[in-house]
């Protein structure tokens, strides 16, 4: 009983130094020996073996690194590798030289490396329909010859290059759906002499053209279901007779003429277009109620382009350009430099036409080493970055559909920002000097105002005069001390100053008295009167001249600063006696003068710092 506890106890030891050496690796019994159970084949545990016809599947947490490590896997022929978390392609498949068939799908691959299947030339079937892939390079399926089925279905592609089914001779399927595919390389297909189906289901294709599908005269089946096409052209719908299927259900195509060479197709052979249901035009007329209703053509027109301008050098201009016609017309632009801009889906579409375009262009200016690059946007607009003087001319929009074509053009010049400075310059230095000219006017007109006192009418009487004398008129004769009296302590300060007066004051008046009218027949002789005024006058005269004496003795330095005030003072002083005089004139003019009047007053002076000579003149004329 011990002895068999013991074996028991080294069976089990040995198993477990077997698992932990085989890192989890399953026997697999030999076919060449079935009598001998030999262990020589081992399956990884993520995956399920049969070596027997070379396949194996590995999925749900295998590891890539395994298929590096184990040389005994290169034998298989059929592999299959599903919902691998981390990224398939770090690692390609060239040591696979016996591989036929190849399952890729359902996994995180985004790209495929060009050397991923460089030795796989036996491959048949490859298989990458479910991932991401949105980018394909050209030299991917080169060395493909042997390939008769290819799955890219379910992936994210939008183009891919001509080139890319070049070496695929003896391919059979091409599956493409289930992407979002715009438009379709010229000569895609075109080496593809054994191609029997082609489904390019459920993408974004918004034109097919005879130049797309030329190469492929053994296709047997063509789906192009669930697209945005809008029409069939009729070179295309001449291709169909020659395919059994031409599936074209599900698309928004225009009820428009071009569509009757197809409607006549698909009323001779319903079942080969696909479900008729869902053949409609415009989202609710199904085609083959169509068939003998005139349906619109119409020549494509531009109903609207940029208008002709001059773009500042190094700015940016958008041209615009839309047209309409039935069916849907397409655009490009012709350049002054004669490049052909058109989008670029567009573009393949022309080229059915002979026309050769791009949809970007970059272009570098070597004097100052700017680049401008020049594409095309969304509504067949055309962007021009960084504008230079290559660029200016004549830019046509040209449009054109399956009845006609028409054109419209658009000059764009181009102008220097030196150019635009010089003129602005005119214009500010213009309204500058005007701004200057009218401040300076109002500057003037103001300083006038203020300088020019409002003259009044002083009046006196003879008994005013008397008191002004003997000072018992006090307001006049504080306004004549005012007027008349030069303090030496006084500052030297013009008659006009500030601090003499506001520009909203006027010098100080004395009010003129108001003459009794009982006093008029009391009115004394006038000549006694002029004779008073005079000796009066003199008196005023002595006093100023007094004043301008002393003055004077202050010094020569303080005569020539006070030069000018003192000048302007003696003027005032003489306009207060004309003042003066003139009330007397009025004043005598009221009462009964008989024959005589005063018809001149006239009082002169001149102070000349040499010269001091005072003048006072009457001159009194009989009438």
């Amino acid at each position: 009983m011990a002895g068999i506890k013991s074996v028991l106890s080294i069976n089990v030891i040995l198993l477990i130094l077997v698992h932990l050496s085989s890192s989890a690796y399953i026997p697999i019994l030999s076919t060449k020996h079935p009598d001998m159970m030999v262990v020589n084949i081992k399956c990884p545990y993520e995956c399920t073996c049969d070596f027997q016809i070379s396949r194996a599947v590995c999925q749900n947490g295998f590891s890539l690194s395994i298929l590096k490590d184990r040389r005994h896997m290169y034998q298989l022929k059929t592999l299959t590798i599903k919902r691998v978390e981390e990224v398939l392609m770090k690692i390609t498949f060239d040591k696979f030289t016996m591989l036929e068939n190849l399952d890729l799908s359902s996994n995180v691959i985004s790209e495929v490396p060009k050397n991923a299947f460089k030795g796989n030339k036996k491959l048949k079937t490859l298989k990458l329909m479910n991932n991401y892939i949105d980018v394909l390079n050209f030299e991917t399926f080169s060395s493909l010859s042997e390939l008769v089925t290819l799955d890219l279905s379910h992936n994210n592609l939008h183009t891919f290059d001509s080139r890319l089914f070049d070496d695929l001779k003896n391919l059979e399927y091409l599956n493409l759906s289930m992407n979002a595919i715009t438009d379709l390389p010229l000569g895609a297909f075109k080496e593809l002499k054994n191609l029997r189906i082609l489904d390019l289901t459920s993408n974004d294709l918004v034109h097919l053209t005879m130049p797309m599908l030329v190469g492929m005269e053994t296709l047997h089946t063509l789906n192009i279901s669930h697209n945005d096409l809008a029409t069939i052209p009729d070179a295309v719908a001449q291709f169909s007779d020659n395919v059994f299927e031409f599936i074209i259900s599900k698309n928004n195509f225009d009820c428009s003429c071009e569509l009757q060479p197809l409607i006549k197709r698909i009323k001779a052979n319903p079942s080969k277009y696909g479900n008729s249901d869902d053949l409609i035009c415009n989202g609710k007329y199904h085609l083959l109620e169509l068939e003998n209703i005139t349906m619109p053509c119409a020549p494509p027109e531009v109903y609207f382009i940029t208008n002709s301008s001059s773009i500042l050098a190094r700015q940016s201009v958008l041209l615009q350009c839309k047209s309409y016609g039935v069916p849907q017309p397409v655009n490009y632009w012709k350049s002054p430099w004669g490049i052909n801009f058109a989008q670029e889906n567009v573009g393949n579409i022309l080229q059915s036409y002979n026309i050769s375009t791009v949809s970007s262009a970059s272009y570098i200016g070597y004097s100052l080493g700017l680049e401008s690059i020049v594409e095309m946007k969304d509504g067949d607009s055309l962007y021009i970055d960084v504008m230079r003087g290559y660029f200016a001319g004549k830019f046509t929009c040209v449009t054109l559909n399956g009845i006609g074509a028409s054109n419209f053009s658009m000059e764009v010049g181009i102008h220097d920002a030196i150019a635009d400075t010089k003129s602005i310059s005119y214009y500010i230095g213009a309204g500058s000097a005007f701004v200057i000219l009218i401040t300076g006017i109002i500057i003037g007109c103001c300083n006038c105002a203020e300088t020019v006192p409002m003259e009044k009418d002083i009046k006196y009487t003879i008994e005013d005069i008397d008191e002004l004398e003997e000072g018992k008129l006090s307001t006049l004769d504080s306004c004549a001390s005012n007027e008349f009296y030069f303090s030496p302590d006084q500052p030297d300060t013009p008659f006009n100053s500030p601090t003499e007066q506001t520009p909203r004051e006027s010098p100080r008046k004395c009010p003129t008295p108001s003459v009794d009218s009982s006093d008029k027949s009391k009115s004394p002789n006038i000549k006694d009167t002029l004779d008073e005024v005079k000796v009066r006058l003199e008196k005023k005269m002595e006093k100023v001249r007094g004043h301008y004496n002393s003055l004077k003795e202050t010094g020569s330095g303080y005569l020539s600063n006070i030069k000018g005030s003192a000048a302007i003072k003696v003027a005032s002083g003489v306009e207060s006696v004309k003042f003066g005089v003139r009330s007397i004139k009025e004043f005598c003019g009221t009462g009964d003068m008989g024959t005589q009047t005063i018809s001149a007053l006239s009082f002169g002076t001149d102070n000349h710092m040499s010269t001091q000579t005072e003048d006072v003149k009457i001159e009194s004329t009989t009438l």
